[in-house]
Formats: structure tokens, C-alpha cells, sequence
């Protein structure tokens, strides 16, 4: 199954699993092996491959010990900016603020 913008969280999660699973499999690991090579419980790799929902860093140390953690600068590429588009934007933008800015006035709290 292709991942697509549409795909809903639970499909999502059942097809990473899957594919955790087969790279694990061609890697010739157990699931016991994995979970030893991660430090986490056994029953965590059976969740996460049976596309239950897990902790990402869980995700992290599984794509890890699969050596495949690389392949996220794929999935979430860094965001490379010409020299020429930073001299036009001036400073790169850190936060977002909402539209019409605060609603109350800003004090330091010891005013009465």
C-alpha cells in the first residue's frame, strides 16, 4: 500500500509495521532480537508491527537498530534556502504568531 495524504492514522500505522516487519525479517532478526537491540519490551515490537500505535521514539530506535533511521531525511527533508531567497526574506521567520497580536496589554505582574 502507498502512504497518501488521505491515508487515515490507523492505515498509516499498519503499513508502517508491515514494513518494519519485512525489514526485519530480511535482516534475519527475531522479534526477541529487535526488541533486545532497541531495549524495549518485546510486546512493543509485536504492537508496533501489528500497526498498533506506539511512541515515535520507539519508531526511532526500531529504524535504528534496522539501519534504516537514514532514510527520514528522505520522509522530512531539511529545508534548503538559496543565498539569494534569505538576503529577500531578511531574518528566517522562528515562530508564528497569531493575526491581530495580543489581546491584552503586556505587564510585569507587580502592578496594582
Amino acid at each position: 500500500m502507498r502512504i497518501i495524504s488521505e491515508s487515515s492514522d490507523t492505515e498509516v500505522l499498519h503499513e508502517l509495521g508491515e514494513r518494519l516487519k519485512r525489514l526485519r525479517i530480511a535482516s534475519q532478526k527475531t522479534q526477541a532480537d529487535l526488541a533486545t537491540a532497541t531495549g524495549v519490551a518485546l510486546r512493543t515490537v509485536k504492537n508496533l508491527e501489528s500497526g498498533k500505535d506506539v511512541a515515535f521514539s520507539t519508531i526511532l530506535k526500531v529504524m535504528r537498530a534496522l539501519d534504516v533511521l537514514q532514510n527520514l531525511d528522505v520522509a522530512i527533508p531539511v529545508m534548503e534556502i538559496s543565498p539569494n531567497e534569505i538576503m529577500k526574506m531578511g531574518k528566517q521567520r522562528e515562530r508564528v504568531r497569531r493575526a491581530g497580536g495580543r489581546t491584552t496589554a503586556w505587564k510585569w505582574g507587580d502592578e496594582r
